[in-house]
C-alpha cells in the first residue's frame, strides 16, 4: 500500500466516526420562524433597527477619524521630507 492510500483509507474511517456527533448537534425539535419581525416591545426596536444603525454609525465615524489620521501622518511626512 502507498501512503496515499493510507491516508485516504485513514482519512475515511476518520470522517466515518467523528460524522455522527456532528449530526447529533443539530437540533430538530426546534420551532423555526420564518414570518416577518414582530415588533412588540421597545427593546424590539432597538433591536433589530437601533442597533444595527448604531453600528453603522459608529463604523463609519471611526473609518472618517482613521483617514483623517493616515492623511495627517502622510502629510507630516511629506513636510519632514521637505525640510
Amino acid at each position: 500500500m502507498t501512503s496515499q492510500s493510507i491516508l485516504r483509507i485513514f482519512s475515511a474511517v476518520f470522517l466515518w466516526l467523528f460524522s455522527y456527533p456532528l449530526l447529533a448537534q443539530i437540533p430538530r425539535d426546534i420551532p423555526r420562524g420564518t414570518g416577518p419581525i414582530q415588533f412588540e416591545t421597545p427593546f424590539d426596536y432597538f433591536l433589530y433597527v437601533g442597533m444595527p444603525l448604531l453600528i453603522i454609525i459608529l463604523f463609519l465615524v471611526w473609518r472618517g477619524r482613521r483617514r483623517k489620521n493616515s492623511e495627517e501622518v502622510k502629510k507630516s511626512k511629506k513636510r519632514r521630507e521637505e525640510n
